[in-house]
């Protein structure tokens, strides 16, 4: 992971800065003219894998272990197709 102390930097080498983040596939901070952390550049493959890790934490978070789904008991759902 990289700091760049201001903004100007990363435009200056941007060319740079996209192939490290493709090939490092490491976000790149980058901080304004104070030197604090400001923005988080990175690439659309790792931003779509955050995504979906998110997704499934999310989906994960709002499944309650002690219920059962409802679309879960399949081998019922084929005995009643049967009958």
């Amino acid at each position: 992971m990289s700091l760049f102390r201001s903004k100007k930097d990363f435009i200056a080498q941007f060319s740079a800065l996209s192939e490290y983040i493709h090939t490092s596939q490491e976000p790149v901070f980058v901080g304004n003219e104070d030197g604090a952390s400001d923005l988080v550049v990175l690439s659309m493959n790792q931003y779509e894998q955050m995504s979906r890790k998110i997704a499934i934490q999310d989906f994960m978070a709002g499944i309650d272990p002690s219920e059962k789904h409802p679309c879960v008991d399949v081998l019922a759902e084929l005995d009643d197709l049967d009958e």
